[in-house]
Protein backbone atom coordinates (compact mmCIF):
# COMPACT_ATOMS: atom_id res chain seq x y z
CA UNK A 1 0.00 0.00 0.00
CA UNK A 2 1.25 3.71 -0.83
CA UNK A 3 0.52 7.34 -0.46
CA UNK A 4 -1.36 6.84 -3.82
CA UNK A 5 -3.72 4.22 -3.16
CA UNK A 6 -4.33 5.56 0.42
CA UNK A 7 -5.09 8.55 -1.54
CA UNK A 8 -7.26 8.31 -4.62
CA UNK A 9 -7.52 11.35 -7.03
CA UNK A 10 -11.07 11.16 -7.33
CA UNK A 11 -12.20 12.18 -3.87
CA UNK A 12 -12.49 15.55 -1.25
CA UNK A 13 -9.42 16.24 0.88
CA UNK A 14 -8.77 18.78 3.30
CA UNK A 15 -6.41 21.48 1.82
CA UNK A 16 -7.28 24.34 4.79
CA UNK A 17 -9.30 25.55 7.40
CA UNK A 18 -11.60 27.42 6.62
CA UNK A 19 -10.74 30.30 9.87
CA UNK A 20 -7.31 30.83 7.85
CA UNK A 21 -8.98 31.61 4.49
CA UNK A 22 -9.88 35.55 5.27
CA UNK A 23 -11.59 37.24 2.19
CA UNK A 24 -9.32 39.46 -0.31
CA UNK A 25 -6.15 37.24 0.70
CA UNK A 26 -4.53 34.72 -2.00
CA UNK A 27 -3.40 31.57 -0.03
CA UNK A 28 -0.93 29.03 -1.27
CA UNK A 29 -1.77 25.00 -0.83
CA UNK A 30 -0.66 21.79 -2.45
CA UNK A 31 -2.68 18.95 -3.44
CA UNK A 32 -1.40 15.83 -5.37
CA UNK A 33 1.81 17.97 -6.41
CA UNK A 34 -0.62 20.59 -7.82
CA UNK A 35 0.38 23.74 -6.68
CA UNK A 36 -3.19 25.98 -5.64
CA UNK A 37 -4.48 29.57 -5.15
CA UNK A 38 -7.05 29.33 -2.53
CA UNK A 39 -9.06 32.84 -2.11
CA UNK A 40 -12.44 33.66 -0.75
CA UNK A 41 -14.66 36.93 -2.38
CA UNK A 42 -17.00 39.33 -0.10
CA UNK A 43 -19.38 37.07 0.22
CA UNK A 44 -17.95 34.45 1.35
CA UNK A 45 -17.32 31.76 -1.57
CA UNK A 46 -14.00 29.85 -1.19
CA UNK A 47 -12.37 29.38 -4.85
CA UNK A 48 -9.58 26.71 -5.54
CA UNK A 49 -7.04 27.80 -8.51
CA UNK A 50 -3.96 26.06 -10.34
CA UNK A 51 -1.61 29.05 -8.91
CA UNK A 52 -0.79 30.15 -12.92
CA UNK A 53 -1.72 33.01 -14.37
CA UNK A 54 -2.80 31.99 -18.14
CA UNK A 55 -0.99 34.82 -19.53
CA UNK A 56 2.55 34.36 -18.89
CA UNK A 57 1.82 31.37 -16.38
CA UNK A 58 2.84 33.87 -12.75
CA UNK A 59 1.76 32.62 -9.34
CA UNK A 60 -1.36 34.06 -8.97
CA UNK A 61 -0.60 34.12 -5.40
CA UNK A 62 1.39 36.82 -6.14
CA UNK A 63 -1.35 38.87 -6.88
CA UNK A 64 -4.26 40.80 -4.77
CA UNK A 65 -8.17 40.72 -4.72
CA UNK A 66 -9.63 44.23 -6.51
CA UNK A 67 -13.52 44.13 -6.28
CA UNK A 68 -13.97 40.51 -6.36
CA UNK A 69 -11.50 39.34 -8.66
CA UNK A 70 -8.40 38.04 -8.21
CA UNK A 71 -5.83 40.44 -10.55
CA UNK A 72 -2.34 39.06 -11.19
CA UNK A 73 0.46 40.43 -10.11
CA UNK A 74 2.75 41.20 -13.06
CA UNK A 75 0.44 42.81 -16.00
CA UNK A 76 -2.64 42.70 -14.08
CA UNK A 77 -4.82 40.51 -15.76
CA UNK A 78 -8.30 40.24 -13.32
CA UNK A 79 -10.16 36.81 -13.41
CA UNK A 80 -13.67 36.45 -11.60
CA UNK A 81 -14.53 33.90 -9.57
CA UNK A 82 -15.63 31.84 -12.39
CA UNK A 83 -11.76 31.79 -13.52
CA UNK A 84 -12.73 33.78 -16.69
CA UNK A 85 -10.54 36.45 -17.48
CA UNK A 86 -12.91 39.92 -16.76
CA UNK A 87 -10.05 42.87 -17.65
CA UNK A 88 -6.81 43.64 -19.05
CA UNK A 89 -5.60 47.02 -17.71
CA UNK A 90 -3.52 47.10 -21.18
CA UNK A 91 -6.33 46.73 -22.58
CA UNK A 92 -9.50 48.26 -20.90
CA UNK A 93 -12.18 48.78 -23.63
CA UNK A 94 -11.65 45.15 -25.06
CA UNK A 95 -13.16 42.30 -24.38
CA UNK A 96 -10.72 39.78 -23.20
CA UNK A 97 -10.35 36.44 -25.30
CA UNK A 98 -12.75 33.67 -24.19
CA UNK A 99 -9.31 31.27 -23.80
CA UNK A 100 -8.24 33.35 -21.05
CA UNK A 101 -9.38 31.25 -17.86
CA UNK A 102 -7.75 29.54 -14.97
CA UNK A 103 -7.85 26.72 -14.11
CA UNK A 104 -10.76 25.46 -11.29
CA UNK A 105 -10.93 23.03 -9.08
CA UNK A 106 -14.02 21.49 -7.35
CA UNK A 107 -14.36 22.76 -3.99
CA UNK A 108 -16.92 22.32 -0.86
CA UNK A 109 -16.74 24.24 2.59
CA UNK A 110 -17.82 22.42 5.36
CA UNK A 111 -17.28 21.30 8.74
CA UNK A 112 -15.04 24.69 9.08
CA UNK A 113 -12.59 22.85 6.50
CA UNK A 114 -11.98 23.67 2.86
CA UNK A 115 -12.23 20.46 0.95
CA UNK A 116 -10.81 20.06 -2.77
CA UNK A 117 -10.02 18.05 -5.30
CA UNK A 118 -7.70 17.77 -8.63
CA UNK A 119 -9.96 14.87 -10.24
CA UNK A 120 -13.50 14.50 -10.05
CA UNK A 121 -14.39 13.86 -6.90
CA UNK A 122 -18.24 11.55 -5.60
CA UNK A 123 -19.83 11.19 -2.39
CA UNK A 124 -19.87 13.60 0.61
CA UNK A 125 -16.75 14.81 2.54
CA UNK A 126 -15.96 13.63 5.10
CA UNK A 127 -17.71 14.04 8.83
CA UNK A 128 -15.29 16.47 11.12
CA UNK A 129 -16.88 19.00 13.43
CA UNK A 130 -15.90 20.04 17.04
CA UNK A 131 -12.89 22.17 18.13
CA UNK A 132 -10.05 22.59 16.12
CA UNK A 133 -6.89 21.91 17.23
CA UNK A 134 -4.10 21.93 14.72
CA UNK A 135 -1.87 21.13 11.67
CA UNK A 136 1.30 19.31 11.12
CA UNK A 137 2.76 18.92 7.91
CA UNK A 138 5.08 15.94 7.63
CA UNK A 139 7.37 13.87 4.67
CA UNK A 140 6.00 10.13 5.62
CA UNK A 141 5.07 6.83 4.31
CA UNK A 142 1.13 7.18 4.79
CA UNK A 143 0.76 3.25 5.10
CA UNK A 144 2.81 3.66 8.17
CA UNK A 145 1.47 6.20 10.11
CA UNK A 146 -1.97 4.35 9.12
CA UNK A 147 -0.81 1.06 10.14
CA UNK A 148 0.33 2.90 13.74
CA UNK A 149 -3.04 4.67 14.21
CA UNK A 150 -4.77 0.87 14.02
CA UNK A 151 -2.37 -0.54 16.52
CA UNK A 152 -3.26 3.06 18.79
CA UNK A 153 -6.52 2.48 17.99
CA UNK A 154 -7.75 4.86 15.60
CA UNK A 155 -10.08 3.90 12.52
CA UNK A 156 -8.81 3.87 9.24
CA UNK A 157 -11.31 5.30 6.58
CA UNK A 158 -11.71 5.88 2.98
CA UNK A 159 -9.03 8.86 1.60
CA UNK A 160 -6.75 9.47 4.72
CA UNK A 161 -9.08 9.63 7.55
CA UNK A 162 -8.48 8.37 10.83
CA UNK A 163 -11.14 8.01 13.58
CA UNK A 164 -11.12 7.41 17.34
CA UNK A 165 -13.64 7.11 19.64
CA UNK A 166 -13.35 8.84 22.97
CA UNK A 167 -12.75 7.21 26.51
CA UNK A 168 -13.55 7.82 30.26
CA UNK A 169 -10.00 9.83 29.85
CA UNK A 170 -10.10 11.77 26.56
CA UNK A 171 -12.74 13.10 23.93
CA UNK A 172 -12.82 11.30 20.82
CA UNK A 173 -11.10 12.55 17.64
CA UNK A 174 -10.87 12.71 13.47
CA UNK A 175 -7.25 13.27 11.92
CA UNK A 176 -8.44 14.63 8.17
CA UNK A 177 -5.06 14.09 6.14
CA UNK A 178 -4.43 15.36 2.24
CA UNK A 179 -1.69 14.46 0.30
CA UNK A 180 0.33 17.76 -0.45
CA UNK A 181 3.16 17.19 -3.16
CA UNK A 182 5.73 14.64 -3.12
CA UNK A 183 5.93 11.91 0.18
CA UNK A 184 4.41 15.24 2.15
CA UNK A 185 0.88 15.44 3.94
CA UNK A 186 -0.88 18.00 6.20
CA UNK A 187 -2.85 16.63 8.92
CA UNK A 188 -5.68 18.37 10.48
CA UNK A 189 -7.01 17.02 14.30
CA UNK A 190 -10.55 17.92 14.65
CA UNK A 191 -11.98 16.92 18.76
CA UNK A 192 -15.55 16.18 19.44
CA UNK A 193 -17.64 19.12 21.37
CA UNK A 194 -16.26 21.38 23.40
CA UNK A 195 -12.77 19.52 25.08
CA UNK A 196 -11.35 21.10 27.80
CA UNK A 197 -7.02 22.56 27.14
CA UNK A 198 -5.93 19.35 29.05
CA UNK A 199 -8.00 17.42 26.81
CA UNK A 200 -6.59 18.90 23.50
CA UNK A 201 -3.14 19.05 25.67
CA UNK A 202 -3.34 15.46 25.51
CA UNK A 203 -4.76 14.30 22.24
CA UNK A 204 -2.09 16.74 20.61
CA UNK A 205 1.27 15.02 22.12
CA UNK A 206 -0.61 11.67 21.51
CA UNK A 207 -0.92 12.63 17.44
CA UNK A 208 2.58 14.15 17.21
CA UNK A 209 3.61 10.51 18.83
CA UNK A 210 2.00 8.91 16.24
CA UNK A 211 3.48 10.83 13.60
CA UNK A 212 7.18 11.06 15.27
CA UNK A 213 8.02 8.87 12.69
CA UNK A 214 7.60 11.14 10.04
CA UNK A 215 9.77 14.24 9.76
CA UNK A 216 8.31 18.00 9.53
CA UNK A 217 8.48 19.72 6.75
CA UNK A 218 10.40 22.44 8.54
CA UNK A 219 12.94 19.60 8.66
CA UNK A 220 12.69 18.09 5.18
CA UNK A 221 11.86 20.50 2.97
CA UNK A 222 12.35 24.20 4.09
CA UNK A 223 11.61 25.67 0.60
CA UNK A 224 8.03 24.31 0.72
CA UNK A 225 7.08 26.54 4.33
CA UNK A 226 9.30 29.07 3.32
CA UNK A 227 7.21 29.75 -0.21
CA UNK A 228 4.03 30.20 1.97
CA UNK A 229 2.60 26.79 1.93
CA UNK A 230 0.89 26.20 5.03
CA UNK A 231 1.78 29.05 7.34
CA UNK A 232 0.21 28.04 10.49
CA UNK A 233 1.06 24.25 10.12
CA UNK A 234 3.66 24.58 12.92
CA UNK A 235 1.54 26.91 15.11
CA UNK A 236 -1.34 25.62 17.45
CA UNK A 237 -4.52 26.93 18.49
CA UNK A 238 -5.94 27.34 21.92
CA UNK A 239 -1.62 27.98 22.85
CA UNK A 240 -1.26 23.94 23.01
CA UNK A 241 1.72 22.68 23.61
Amino acid sequence: MNNEIIFPVDAWYPIEISLRIRAGVITQAFLHGQELAVWRDSAGQVMVWENRCPHRSVRLTLGRIVDDQLACGYHGWRYGNDGACRYIPAHPCAQPPKNACVKTYPVVEAYGVIWASVGTPSGEVAPAGGTFCRSYVRSCDMADIVSRATKAGFQSRPAGVLRANGTDDVPGCTLLAAPMQGDQCVFHLWVDGTPSVADLRTLNHRVKALLDVARPVADAAPAAVLSGAYPMSTRENHEIR
